[in-house]
């Protein structure tokens, strides 16, 4: 017998007496976190305009949520008022300021309502203050801070702000996020910061950009840049726009189209020098980005193309520059017509906008992949290996075995279910069977390190698998089927 056979079969002695008890439980809705904006944050935003706040929780326990709630009280205030409730993860809500209250903290209550009826919802409270941005720190008027790591200084600080160029046709939005490095031990919960901004141009097209706190070192600081326009030149204006619109392969996607930029800029000396995060890092935690909102035309295809362009520094002013190259479709990446979504993961940064297909070339069709990882998954979660939700805290297994949510291979794991398991019907009811039967085997493995040694060296080769196949183009999987099933022939043949 084999050492992975062994393993495995060690797993599974270990889950089945298990397996009983836990059909008759869930995990327990008992926390619930706000991703945005985090407590204490300092929003920077443009004083004379209006702006529509995005807001974002996370509960402890998806498949036992009912709902999210959101509640708003000015400064100085115990009222709250209701500004929305969202059924579905991720759970988010907009709100339009149409008058600010500078200086002065604001409060954000959420509540999340479990799914039996009975119980009282989990809440919690956090506070956010608005500043205005000036041409203190928006010189230019590019819609960015000048100093991005002067002007957000807070672990939790954000900007909102509308920009022109004098040659552009539209204002720009853009947005900034504070990143910091954390050791595990004091990394936040959930560990991913998050930027959504609503079109000013076209209603009801909304871009969330999601970045890991794990792409920063310990001691490292970051600041996740986005920004969108209808056209490049309002985007950066004419100068840096003519690379781009030059070989661009035609207009965007359609006339509600918005081009759309991403960078994150990291510095180990606070701001003094900064430089794009590395794209190794990025293949270990892809940056997420989805931009829904869209007016898919049914049999038709699109992809969301990328453009080389990066942060720059021009005289202590940061502004998006471009490079000479190509549009090239990002990789790896998902389309939803119904509901008019693209979705992507970035391993690189730079200038985006969503095309037809045929305009930039084939890009890969995921089908093959998704496939093979149906086939896979009832075996993935017998193992017990997927994490229930993003630092969904000690009652799933995975978690338990690490004895932490920030671990690397986690990260994996949540990839895998978020991008090949939740995007069919059948990925996601294992999904949420998953949920239901992993607590009382998880509590079994985080009080044994042996058992969660066990699970560590198992989880080696099924993540190892998991970023290999990932990282294939799922048009090779044929070829290598093929290879596989010849290279056994010729070993059977041998053995004959």
């Amino acid at each position: 017998m084999t050492r992975s056979a062994r393993t495995f079969l060690i797993l599974l002695a270990v889950a089945l007496p298990a397996l009983p008890a836990a059909m008759a439980q869930d995990c327990p809705l008992t926390s619930v976190a706000i991703v945005s904006p985090r407590d204490g944050a300092t929003l920077y935003v443009d004083e004379s305009a209006s702006l529509e706040v995005n807001f974002e929780a996370e509960p402890g326990c998806v498949a036992e949520t009912e709902n999210i709630e959101f509640f708003l009280a000015q400064p100085g205030s115990t009222n709250f008022t209701s500004i929305g409730v969202d059924t579905a993860f991720p759970y988010r809500t907009s709100y339009t300021f149409l008058a600010m209250t500078f200086d002065e903290p604001w409060t954000l209550r959420v509540a999340a309502t479990p799914t039996d009826g009975t119980t009282e919802p989990v809440q919690l409270e956090s506070t956010f203050t608005f500043v205005a941005v000036g041409n203190a720190t928006d010189s230019n008027g590019n819609g960015l801070p000048d100093a991005p790591f002067a002007a957000l200084n807070g672990t939790t600080d954000t900007w909102r702000a509308t920009g022109q160029f004098a040659d552009a046709a539209f204002t720009l939005l853009g947005a900034a996020s504070a990143m910091y490095g954390y050791t595990i031990e004091q990394a936040p919960f959930p560990d991913a910061t998050s930027i959504t901004l609503a079109s000013p141009h076209n209603p009801g097209q909304t871009l969330t950009v999601k970045a890991s706190q794990s792409l920063l070192a310990e001691g490292e600081r970051g600041v996740l840049i986005v920004a969108m326009a209808p056209d490049a030149i309002s985007l950066m204006g004419s100068t840096h726009a003519a690379r781009a619109d030059g070989v661009a392969p035609s207009t965007a996607l359609d006339p509600d189209a918005e081009y759309i930029h991403v960078s994150l800029i990291i510095s180990d000396d606070n701001g003094v020098t900064f430089n794009e995060v590395p794209d190794t890092r990025l293949a270990d935690h892809p940056i997420e980005l989805t931009l829904s909102g869209l007016d898919l035309v049914g049999g038709e295809d699109y992809t969301l193309a990328r453009y080389p362009a990066y942060i720059k520094d021009f005289n202590n002013v940061v502004r998006i520059a471009t490079e000479t190259g190509t549009w090239k479709s990002v990789t790896n990446q998902g389309i939803d017509y119904e509901t008019g979504t693209l979705t992507a993961d970035l391993t690189t940064m730079g200038l985006f906008a969503p095309f037809q297909q045929a305009d930039v070339g084939t890009v890969t069709d995921t089908t093959g992949t998704t496939t093979f990882w149906m086939i896979l998954s009832p075996i993935l979660l017998a193992l017990g290996i997927l994490q229930a939700a993003d630092g969904g805290g000690p009652c799933f297994i995975a978690t338990a075995a690490y004895g932490t949510p920030m671990a690397g291979d986690i990260n994996t794991l949540r990839l895998f279910r978020d991008k090949a398991l939740l995007t069919s019907a059948a990925g996601s009811l294992a999904v949420d069977t998953y949920y239901r039967l992993s607590p009382p085997i998880a509590d079994g493995v985080a009080a044994s390190p042996l058992l969660a040694a066990i699970v560590r060296v198992a989880l080696v080769p099924v993540v190892w698998i998991i970023r290999l196949t990932m990282s294939v183009p799922p048009g090779m999987w044929p070829l290598l089927v093929l290879v596989a099933a010849l290279l056994a022939l010729r070993r059977r043949r041998k053995t004959a």
